[in-house]
């Protein structure tokens, strides 16, 4: 078509889908050389009437010439042509098909498409012609208006949405070549598939590690495969940032030698971030919604299939960090996607796919029953040199952060998840420019600048960014600095892009050696040359994180380095518990390996896990050593954890991380962990806990209330040093909840390489003092100075020496060290005093007995491995369908003793209207 058009074929087709949408009759009139004063052409050629054609058709329009069937394109210039939605679209089976604005069509438009297709009625009747058809296919034709239930606006302003993409495709070859790993996953999904007829169902594993490039292949292959063929694709995820890479991947991607001959696609993104979910559309080709947004119950969710699902026979599951796919609400989903696909088809991306060595197993098998359709492994990616090798170190600042900060600015950083651009301009100012702290990180660089080479530096804020390049550049480094504005008196002024461009650019050229940034360079921009990352803020955000360390691990096929340095920057800080530092090197083992119990990695991490929780103890060991401390009395070996159940809990909504969880187990609570996990099953059958639990979590209430029976029935009376936090109970019943499965025990098998007591004992009876003691426990500290570096953390031998001169002392005078327990009281020793307390008093001022007592009313109430109701005589295996009751209430003089109590159901002691405590 001639370039002097005022408009495509396409945009014209555009134009007439808004204004027969925005015309209750369902249809729009016009005459030809209408049409043709549009598209800016005086005459139709053969080439411009089959471009106008394909163009109708693809937009799904009907062009008729009223009460004629004849051609339009052979209609006179003043022939009314009338343009109707077809009744079908060619994407889609006819049989799923209801067209949006067609007067069979039970939808409403939504205010979206009300409002725009307003707008373009303002700009037709500004460019229509004075004299308006007036012949219809039916007679005469009602005058066009715009939609009802919407105000005409006084200009005709419209906003673009970001959240949808209308993609065109770019002719040629895309650009980038997948790597080997990303072409054998290709190949893999081609020949899984082929090995289904068209009506099987396929669910399979992609698994490559972090940084591997999971989005791009899974892409390219649904591009090719897929949307090139007419299908459309579901794509879900948890994180905003996840959802915004898949975004990028597919608009990047749109190449003809991928896409085809699809010329164009529309992408749409639904979050809590981006569009809602009453704003799906059933145009969109690429649905892209975290987990939340389409959650099947809610109101999105029935959106998801009463605008789309349901009208589109071929739709393409995928579930990014298909590890989550076990969680209630995925699997809810996946339920959803199977009844309303034919066939269903799915594929799940993760790095790992299982977090521990059987968790989830069982789910996982049943959701993803093709198993793992292609695999690669972290070592592999390292190799082949497309990953290059991450070196972690952790040197301290000597500095505290801390100190410099008010309540007030402590709790702004706590409600943005520790971002410290939420500190005021003092506060900024001040931590910023910490001398100190910023002096240990530019000698650290400036001592192994020749390794370091390139490096990335990523600064808390403004302050600290500039503050750090001049330190850099007084040093003679050559130095840039990155950001995205800057405060002043007057206000904030923000940086011109073309400056940081020219300093990325540079330091691509080589020409400088460390580029410090703030916020800038997490993602999206391409860094290969660069040798170390400077962790210079610490962050709670595991994406953050991950995108920090992602910016220097490309290899050297990826045009990167053969290694790369991960500095992460300690600062000397107590924050009482308010945060728990993402470590870098425990992280990325997590996101990239396999939790098989037997592997040498899973026992790293699970060493550096519990080396944190040792590293709790010995400050308060060396805060205060007085002997009445419990703790201080403990042998060395039962203050290590024998284990940890590790899971991660997803986040309540897209803008959050999940919560990694890591519950320490010791020789004190192992059993009652044990007896607790045995008995979810039955708790959560319980009749108590029935109702209201039908949500993707639990909410804080109920999971409070199942707290409270776990710690009676299990916990009460238990030694709670070295460990107990009821946090944890929490965090594995809201686990259990998510995925209908308990997390798996991974053991702590050097445990016995790290027998504080067996070295002390060692120095006692060889009697060793002065310098052969020394030499002796240097020896011992270099013997295994890796493990033992792991273990107490690499700055920390002084926590080693402390410790064994502790256990010296528990030999040398055992009788500070004793610890007072009480006994068990036997039942021909009456209680007298204990009896005249509730229940809910014993619990608190005397667990232990507490314990006992419970245990025994329930032993006295069991009959054939089953427990009896005192009233009815109901029998069941489980506790939790029991409370326990006084015969004679304590307001009549009824005591706590053992023939007293009584077990009822939890119906019959409600009904008696006296519950446990009373």
């Amino acid at each position: 078509m001639p370039t002097k058009t005022k408009r495509s074929a396409d945009e014209l087709a555009s134009w007439l889908r808004l204004r027969i949408m925005g015309n209750a009759s369902g249809e729009a009139t016009f005459k030809r050389k209408t049409i043709l004063k549009k598209l800016g052409i005086r005459r139709l050629t053969q080439k411009s009437r089959q471009q106008i054609d394909e163009a109708l058709q693809r937009a799904g329009i009907c062009a008729s010439l009223g009460k004629d069937d004849g051609d339009w394109s052979e209609a006179s210039q003043d022939a009314p042509l009338i343009f109707t939605l077809a009744p079908s679209r060619a994407s889609r089976p006819a049989a799923r098909t209801t067209s949006l604005s067609s007067p069979s069509s039970n939808d409403t438009l939504s205010f979206q498409m009300h409002v725009i297709a307003n707008l373009e009625w303002h700009r037709a009747q500004a460019e229509a012609p004075a004299s308006q058809p007036k012949s219809s296919r039916h007679g005469r034709a009602p005058k066009e208006k715009p939609p009802s239930g919407t105000k005409h606006p006084a200009e005709p302003l419209s906003k673009e949405n970001p959240n949808i993409g209308i993609v065109t495709r770019q002719e040629g070859r895309h650009p980038l070549r997948l790597f080997r790993h990303q072409q054998a996953a290709v190949t893999a999904i081609d020949e899984a598939l082929r090995r289904h007829t068209d009506h099987d169902p396929f669910a399979g594993l992609i698994v490559i590690p972090t940084g591997g490039g999971k989005t791009r292949t899974v892409v390219h292959w649904l591009m090719k495969n897929v949307l090139a063929q007419g299908g459309k694709v579901l794509w879900i995820a948890h994180r905003t940032e996840l959802l915004n890479q898949a975004f990028l991947a597919f608009r990047h991607s749109a190449y003809s030698d991928v896409l085809g001959d699809r010329e164009r696609l529309r992408l749409h993104l639904v979050s809590g971030q981006h569009d809602p979910g009453f704003k799906i559309h059933p145009e969109d080709d690429v649905l892209i919604a975290s987990i939340h947004s389409v959650r099947p119950g809610a109101v999105s969710g029935d959106h998801l299939v009463k605008k789309w699902l349901s009208r589109h026979a071929h739709v393409f599951l995928v579930i990014d960090e298909a590890h989550h796919a076990p969680a209630r609400t995925y699997r809810q989903l996946i339920d959803v996607v199977r009844r309303n696909s034919s066939p269903f088809r799915m594929l799940g991306l993760t790095a790992t796919p299982f977090r521990t060595a059987k968790r989830e197993q069982g789910h996982i098998a049943a959701l993803f029953p093709d198993d793992m359709v292609f695999k690669t492994d972290l070592r592999t990616m390292i190799n082949r040199d497309v990953l290059s090798k991450p070196r972690f170190r952790s040197p301290g600042t000597g500095a505290s952060l801390r100190k410099s900060l008010t309540a007030d600015d402590l709790a702004a950083l706590e409600r943005r998840n520790f971002d410290w651009s939420a500190l005021g301009d003092r506060a900024a100012r001040t931590i910023g420019e910490n001398q100190v702290r910023n002096r240990a990180i530019v000698d650290h660089y400036l001592k192994n600048k020749t390794a370091y080479g390139q490096t990335l530096v990523f600064a808390l804020n403004v302050p600290n960014a500039i503050a750090l390049h001049t330190l850099f550049e007084d040093a003679g480094v050559p130095s840039a600095c990155v950001v995205g504005e800057i405060r002043d008196e007057r206000g904030v002024r923000n940086v011109s892009p073309s400056v940081n461009a020219e300093a990325i650019m540079r330091f691509r050229a080589n020409e400088i050696k460390v580029l410090v940034n703030v916020n800038i360079l997490t993602e999206g921009t391409d860094l290969p040359n660069t040798q170390t990352v400077f962790l210079a803020r610490p962050t709670t955000s595991k994406t953050l994180m991950m995108q920090m360390i992602g910016r220097g691990l490309r290899g050297k096929k990826a045009n990167g380095t053969e290694e790369t340095f991960i500095v992460s920057f300690i600062d000397d800080d107590d924050w009482e518990g308010r945060i728990v530092w993402v470590n870098p090197e425990q992280l990325f083992i997590e996101e990239n390996i396999d939790f098989d119990d037997r592997t040498r990695d899973t026992q790293r991490r699970v060493v550096r896990l519990i080396s944190i929780d040792m590293l709790q103890q010995y400050t308060r060991l060396l805060n205060d050593l007085a002997e009445s401390d419990g703790l201080a009395a403990i042998p060395f070996l039962e203050r290590i954890p024998l284990g940890i159940y590790s899971f991660s809990l997803l986040p309540a909504s897209s803008d959050e991380d999940e919560k990694i969880c890591d519950v320490l187990v010791y020789n004190s609570n192992q059993e009652a962990y044990a007896r607790f996990l045995a008995a979810l099953p039955e708790l959560f059958d319980s009749e108590q806990f029935t109702e209201g639990l039908d949500g993707d979590r639990l909410d804080e209430k109920t999971l409070g209330q199942l707290a409270d029976r776990i710690e009676d029935a299990f916990f009460i009376g238990l030694d709670r040093l070295p460990g107990y936090r009821r946090e944890d109970l929490c965090d594995i019943l809201q686990y259990y909840f998510i995925y209908e499965l308990p997390p798996d025990f991974i053991e702590f098998k050097q445990r016995k390489k790290f027998d504080i007591d067996r070295v002390a004992a060692a120095i006692f009876e060889q009697g060793m003092g002065g310098k052969k003691k020394v030499d002796y426990l240097d020896r011992v500290w270099e013997s295994d100075k890796a493990g033992w570096q792991a273990f107490f953390g690499l700055e920390h031998k002084r926590y080693f020496v402390n410790e064994v001169a502790l256990a010296l002392r528990r030999i040398e005078y055992p009788e500070l060290f004793r610890r007072e327990k009480s006994e068990l009281p036997g039942l021909e020793h009456p209680q007298e005093e204990l009896s005249r307390f509730s229940l809910q008093e014993l619990r608190t001022t005397h667990p232990e007995y507490y314990r006992w007592l419970q245990d025994k009313v329930y032993e006295l109430h069991k009959r054939d491995d089953e427990f009896v109701s005192a009233q009815s005589g109901v029998t069941s295996d489980s506790r939790f369908k029991f409370e326990i009751d006084h015969k004679v209430p304590r307001s009549a003089g009824g005591l706590t003793t053992l023939d007293n109590l009584q077990l009822l159901t939890l119906q019959e002691n409600r009904m008696k209207g006296t519950k446990v405590g009373s």
